[in-house]
C-alpha cells in the first residue's frame, strides 16, 4: 500500500514539475452512505455464506494531491482512512459435542489509496469547475481483534469513478464537493464458504460523499 501511494505521488509530482501547471494539495472528511457487499464467508465449522458483513462506515478522511492542465483534465493520487463495523455469526462444535455461539464485533480500519484522472466541464481559472473521476485504488482491510480470527488483514485492488465541484474561494484556496463508488475484490480471503455451493463472485462497494478544502499553486 506505501509503496503503491509513492508511485502515484511521484508519477502526478513528475507530470506537474514538467509541464509547469498548476497544483492542489488538500484535506477532505465525509461520510460513507451505502455499502453493497458479496457474501464474504465465515469462520465456523459449518459455514454459512452470509455469517460475515461490513457495516456502514461513520467517517471517512483524507488527503489529495491533484495536478491540472491549462485545458480540461488533470491527474490525482488520493489516501483515505474510514473505520467499518465488522461482525460474524460464529460457531464452533467442541469434542464433547457442546455447540457454542457468539456474535463477534469489531471496528476495522479500511485505508484506500487511488490514482485517477479528472475531467473538467469548465477551463482552469474559472470561479465553478464541475468534474468526472475515474481511476485506479488499492485497499487495505485491517484485521478484527478477537481470538478466533486466524490472522492477517486483507488487500484488494478496484476502481473507482464519481464527480464533483470544485469552489475557488480566493486566489490560492478552494472548496470542493466529491461524491465516489468504489469497488473492490471481495476481501478476508481467510473466511470459509458452505461446501454445499461454489464460492459466490461479486464486489465490495463502498460509497463516498465527501467535502474538501484545497491550497493551489
Amino acid at each position: 500500500m506505501k509503496n503503491l501511494v509513492f508511485c502515484a505521488f511521484l508519477a502526478v509530482l513528475i507530470q506537474g514539475a514538467v509541464l509547469a501547471q498548476e497544483f492542489e494539495l488538500g484535506v477532505f472528511g465525509g461520510l460513507s452512505p451505502h455499502l453493497g457487499q458479496p457474501a464474504l464467508g465465515s469462520l465456523s465449522d459449518s459455514p454459512n455464506n452470509n455469517d460475515t458483513f461490513l457495516g456502514h462506515s461513520r467517517d471517512i478522511y483524507g488527503a489529495r494531491l491533484t495536478w491540472n492542465s491549462k485545458g480540461y483534465y488533470g491527474m490525482e493520487v488520493g489516501l483515505s482512512v474510514q473505520h467499518m463495523g465488522f461482525l460474524t455469526n460464529y460457531s464452533t462444535t467442541a469434542s464433547d459435542g457442546t455447540v457454542f455461539s457468539a456474535v463477534l464485533t469489531d471496528r476495522v480500519k479500511v485505508a484506500q489509496a487511488s490514482y485517477n484522472f479528472l475531467c473538467y466541464f469548465m477551463p482552469r481559472g474559472e470561479r465553478w469547475r464541475p468534474f468526472a473521476t475515474a481511476g485506479l485504488e488499492g485497499t487495505e482491510y485491517n484485521a478484527p481483534h478477537f481470538p478466533e480470527w486466524p490472522g492477517g488483514g486483507s488487500k484488494e485492488l478496484g476502481f473507482n469513478f464519481g464527480g464533483g465541484v470544485k469552489l475557488k474561494l480566493f486566489k490560492h484556496a478552494l472548496m470542493r464537493l466529491d461524491l465516489r463508488d468504489s469497488m473492490t475484490a471481495r476481501p478476508y480471503g481467510q473466511l470459509q464458504f458452505s461446501q454445499n455451493s461454489l464460492p459466490p463472485g461479486g464486489l465490495m462497494q463502498i460509497w463516498e460523499a465527501s467535502l474538501g478544502f484545497s491550497a493551489t499553486f
